[in-house]
């Protein structure tokens, strides 16, 4: 409880906030407010510091003063989806969407979304990064990539899927705070050979008669 002895002037009280943590709130209530006036909730919060008006600094006043505090959650969450359901052929292309979510419930900065299979383009920035991403709050980025032969002829490296997976990296007070989103795209693999075959002569026929007959596959 603070008990006022000088009135008329601000009353200032900083709270050294423990690691980890941050303030949500802060207010003061007044025990003797049925005599001073002061009603309700007291004080304006910026920053660590709460203060109290000097007009409701008045003689008698007895101020019960709460900081709340909260532990920081800083967290990303990644979510990747392909525009293309399969790809069976060299050269079909596939739009990446990489969507960037703070899912935390404290504000994540400098935040740079990697791809393996090429560069990424976020809407806002134009490029690959994030100034920041306060909680609740998502960023929409992309990917175009070009399926190659290789990609078909390994069977996507084996698993008949070309997988995928994107990267956000960001800080929260000089911490690094990262996460993941995969995607697979099933790879239509269909061998086969085209064989046609001609004769030396394709005019009539005589029994004895010798036809030579190439095969090209």
């Amino acid at each position: 409880a603070i008990n006022v002895s000088t009135t008329g002037a601000d009353v200032t009280l900083t709270e050294t906030v423990a690691t980890g943590y941050f303030i949500t709130s802060a207010s003061c209530t007044d025990a003797n407010g049925a005599v001073t006036g002061n009603t309700g909730v007291i004080g304006s919060l910026s920053g660590t510091t709460l203060t109290i008006p000097a007009a409701n600094v008045v003689a008698g006043a007895d101020f019960n003063c709460v900081f709340a505090n909260t532990l920081a959650v800083p967290q990303l969450t990644v979510t990747k989806t392909a525009s293309v359901a399969n790809a069976d052929a060299s050269g079909d292309t596939i739009i990446y969407t990489i969507s960037v979510s703070n899912s935390g419930n404290v504000t994540v900065g400098s935040i740079t979304v990697g791809d393996p299979l090429g560069a990424v383009t976020c809407q806002l920035s134009g490029n690959a990064t994030i100034a920041t991403l306060a909680p609740g709050v998502s960023e929409t980025c992309s990917l175009t990539y070009t399926v190659t032969q290789t990609d078909l002829d390994s069977n996507g490296g084996g698993d008949g899927d070309l997988d995928n997976t994107a990267t956000a990296t960001g800080t929260y007070n000089a911490q690094p705070v990262q996460a993941t989103g995969s995607a697979a795209v099933p790879l239509i693999i269909a061998p086969g050979v085209s064989v046609a075959k001609t004769a030396n002569d394709t005019t009539d026929v005589i029994t004895g008669q010798t036809i030579t007959a190439q095969a090209l596959a």
